[in-house]
C-alpha cells in the first residue's frame, strides 16, 4: 500500500511566522511539499494552479479578509481542509 504525501499551502503576511510554520510542517514525514503565500492574491494564483491537501491561513491579510479567501477556496475546492491561524482571541 502506498500513502500519498500531503501538499500544504501556508498563507500569512508575517515572514517570520510563515517561515517558522513552514520549517516545522516540512519536518513531518507525511508532507511532500509546503507552498507559501504572503497575500490573498498570491494564494489565489497558487490555488488556481492546483488544489492542496491542507490550507493553513492567517485571517488578517493585507489585501483581503481571510474569511473571503476561505470562501474563494471552497468555491474552487469544496472538499478543502482549512485551518485558521490567528493572533486574535475572539471567535
Amino acid at each position: 500500500m502506498t500513502s500519498q504525501k500531503a501538499k500544504i499551502l501556508l498563507v500569512d503576511d508575517h515572514t517570520l511566522i510563515l517561515q517558522g510554520i513552514k520549517h516545522v510542517v516540512f519536518q513531518m514525514p507525511e508532507i511532500e511539499k509546503v507552498y507559501t503565500a504572503s497575500s490573498g492574491a498570491e494564494a489565489m494564483l497558487l490555488i488556481d494552479m492546483q488544489p492542496f491537501d491542507i490550507y493553513l491561513l492567517d485571517v488578517e491579510l493585507p489585501d483581503t479578509n481571510g474569511f473571503e479567501l476561505i470562501d474563494k477556496i471552497l468555491q474552487k475546492h469544496p472538499e478543502a481542509r482549512i485551518l485558521v491561524n490567528t493572533m486574535h482571541e475572539e471567535i
